[in-house]
């Protein structure tokens, strides 16, 4: 008899382990979802060895993307979103490479062999890690210039920064349509007030 109530305690608290987990992915996936605000993360820059936080790209389209030196899709996608960054760097947009290796000097071998001109985030903590549901690498998020999460990419794949690309195309082109209506409201006025 005993050994049943032992049983049945066990098979008990399994299922409230279950149930609890569920809960707790299902909320952080809430949170993750497209237009809620990205989890703050923070830690040294690797080269410059200053402190970077997500927050100082607010007013960017910023790219957040997760990955280590033993990820093998990394080798691909690492020197193709250099090329995207650097694309669209002076039009507002900028990537921050989040490194998870345990060791930075995994993070710097691999980073002579495939340089990158954008910031590279370590040491963040594992809670703030943790709040970006990482399942596997690479993992990127896009953050507009809100700092709302826009969508999630899992794996590398080329359409995703087809994708990128595309985003970043529309919202240039809806700043540069909005500055030329401003420009044009403010030479109308000017030229109403007499000063043209």
């Amino acid at each position: 008899m005993k050994d049943v109530m032992i049983l049945a305690f066990r098979f008990t608290f399994t299922c409230l382990l279950f149930a609890v987990s569920l809960s707790t992915s299902t909320l952080a996936a809430n949170t993750l979802a497209p237009n809620k605000l990205a989890p703050p993360i923070k830690g040294l820059e690797i080269h410059q060895q200053t402190d970077i936080a997500l927050s100082d790209y607010l007013g960017k389209v910023t790219l957040l993307d997760f990955w280590a030196s033993w990820c093998a899709p990394c080798r691909q996608s690492l020197p193709q979103l250099n090329r995207l960054r650097n694309q669209f760097n002076n039009k507002g947009f900028e990537i921050i490479a989040v490194n998870l290796d345990e060791n930075t000097k995994d993070a710097k071998t691999f980073l002579e062999q495939y340089p990158v001109q954008y910031p590279i985030l370590t040491k963040a903590s594992q809670s703030q890690i943790q709040a970006y549901e990482i399942e596997g690498l690479p993992v990127s998020y896009l953050i507009g210039k809100d700092g709302k999460i826009i969508t999630r990419f899992v794996g590398f794949k080329k359409r995703h920064l087809k994708e990128i690309e595309r985003y970043l195309l529309d919202e240039t082109f809806a700043r540069s349509h909005e500055q030329n209506r401003d420009k044009a409201k403010t030479d109308e006025k000017a030229e109403f007030m007499g000063y043209k």
